[in-house]
């Protein structure tokens, strides 16, 4: 909430010293017009970093459940099954052991 005020502060800020630039027709004061656009510039970056500093610190107190259900079944051994397969496929000219499955899906003995 603060960064949101501290953002519209800064942003009417710097659209107030835009109009009195155009009243002048480009020649002003620089003093005068200086003494509004640095609070309003640094009010606006300010706010920027209020902004996403809250919204990472929001990010690291999401908070993750210590236990999750996995869903069991038949359907879910079957989608296992495939995985169990892919890890035993070798690259070419590598005669390194690999754990063979089973019919059921577990993982056997090595095979060479």
């Amino acid at each position: 909430m603060i960064g949101a005020l501290l953002g519209v502060a800064g942003l009417l800020g710097l659209v107030g010293s835009v109009v009195y630039w155009h009243s002048y027709g480009g020649q002003f004061n620089y003093r005068s017009a200086l003494r509004v656009v640095l609070p309003s510039a640094t009010a606006l970056i300010l706010s920027c970093q209020m902004i996403f500093g809250t919204f990472f610190l929001s990010i690291l107190g999401i908070r993750r459940t210590s236990q999750w259900a996995a869903p069991a079944g038949p359907a879910v051994e079957a989608a296992a099954a495939p995985a169990v397969r892919i890890a035993s496929i070798r690259a070419p000219g590598d005669h390194s052991p690999v754990p063979a499955p089973t019919p059921s899906g577990e993982v056997g003995e090595f095979v060479k």
